[in-house]
């Protein structure tokens, strides 16, 4: 097909090549399913990572928009008059940064582009790293408080909260489709407005690809010892919400190990953040060589270790995606209702919060998902759903670009 009949989409709203294997598990999806829905789309990465990201996918890139405070918005006005759409995509990116991702799109159409929301995941709160109020606002408010009896903390989130929700009803408004990542982030975003034509597909994540495991980067002793192992739980706890009792959870890990003759393998979603608390944690451990830490970063290759453990407990949703990609159960420990969702549709317990874990919960499905592998038939029943809901919202997609 020639080069002027391609139809060139801005993909952005998430901040990509930061070090969160999660949102590139998201990008790999959403890039094969693009490519294959829409087949005369040129795409273009707003992404951290311009170099990475073209050679792996074989794409154009622009710098992270948004997200970058030393890149003027002023440079993206600009350059998005090249372009015939702007997919807003993957993430919790309604709730975790909604401000930055619908300037995104008020760009977009305004430079009337076709604009599209795809399969975004929304909490029942906002971001509380943006939108509480902290440090010296607090101390404020709490000082009001206390001679008052006036929350002007609770009134001030609450004020941010409905601005932040105004605005994404006037940006989705604009958006020629709009589709969210399940039936919870449908109900919650109906909550900012009417929004009778949304609807929800599925994590496109739920379609990430796999590595040959054999032909990963491994370290040697690595590599053997997971080979080597009878039984293996893979785990990982986001630096964002870090376990409060990070000495309990090593304490019940050594007791499992002593018990059971099982193989942690702890597999950081984030290389940086992640690693630093998986390592805090494995220090703390009387068994530490029961336990690897395979430094791998591509949502391929983790998903491809993940698929040979018998059990996931983790705070890290894309963790637990990619390994109920192959029927692998997990057990989730909670921050924010996003896992709890998700785990609820496979039948899956969550084991209390990152705040408070509940070890009775923990250790009595830990225990169970070792000794039992009658999971797979229900799993597979909740998994062709998802599946059949993304390929209802790929209808939708494919409909909305055949018009341009």
């Amino acid at each position: 097909m020639a080069e002027s009949t391609k139809i060139k989409i801005l993909l952005g709203g998430v901040p990509l090549g930061c070090d969160n294997i999660g949102d590139e598990a998201i990008l790999a999806s959403a890039i094969a399913i693009f490519r294959r829905v829409i087949p005369n789309c040129e795409l273009t990465v707003s992404t951290a990572q311009q170099v990475e990201t073209e050679r792996k996918f074989n794409c154009k890139t622009l710098p992270l928009y948004g997200f970058d405070p030393n890149l003027p918005i002023n440079e993206l006005r600009q350059v998005i008059s090249n372009y015939d759409a702007f997919i807003w995509f993957g993430a919790t990116g309604l709730s975790d940064y909604p401000e930055v991702a619908c300037e995104l799109l008020e760009i977009a159409q305004k430079g009337k582009l076709t604009t599209v929301l795809w399969n975004v995941g929304m909490n029942d709160t906002l971001n509380p790293m943006l939108y509480r109020v902290r440090g010296k606002r607090l101390q404020l408010c709490r000082l009001v408080k206390l001679f008052t009896g006036v929350d002007c903390a609770a009134k001030l989130e609450r004020w941010i909260t409905n601005r932040v929700k105004k605005r994404i009803a006037l940006a989705l408004r604009r958006c020629q489709l709009v589709v969210l990542r399940d039936a919870e982030s449908l109900s919650e975003l109906r909550k900012c407005g009417d929004f009778p034509d949304a609807t929800f597909g599925a994590d496109s994540a739920i379609l990430q690809s796999s590595a040959n495991i054999d032909e990963l980067p491994w370290n040697k002793d690595e590599h053997r010892l997971f080979n080597a192992a009878e039984k293996r739980i893979a785990i990982c706890f986001s630096a964002q919400s870090p376990l409060r009792d990070l000495s309990r959870f090593a304490a019940w890990l050594d007791h499992l190990n002593e018990t059971e003759n099982v193989l942690t393998v702890m597999l950081p979603m984030n290389p940086k953040t992640d690693y630093a608390l998986m390592n805090e944690l494995r220090r703390q451990l009387k068994h530490p060589r029961k336990t690897i830490m395979p430094k791998f970063q591509e949502p391929e290759e983790i998903q491809s270790v993940v698929a040979q453990c018998q059990l996931v407990i983790s705070s890290r949703l894309h963790l637990m995606i990619l390994a109920l990609n192959y029927l692998v159960p997990c057990i989730g420990i909670a921050r924010g209702t996003k896992i709890n969702s998700f785990l609820e549709k496979f039948g899956l317990p969550v084991a209390g919060t990152t705040d408070d874990v509940d070890f009775e919960v923990l250790d009595i499905q830990t225990h169970k998902y070792l000794a039992s592998n009658e999971f797979s038939t229900p799993a597979q029943t909740a998994r062709d759903k998802m599946l059949e809901k993304l390929s209802k919202a790929e209808k939708k997609l494919s409909a909305v670009f055949k018009k341009i």
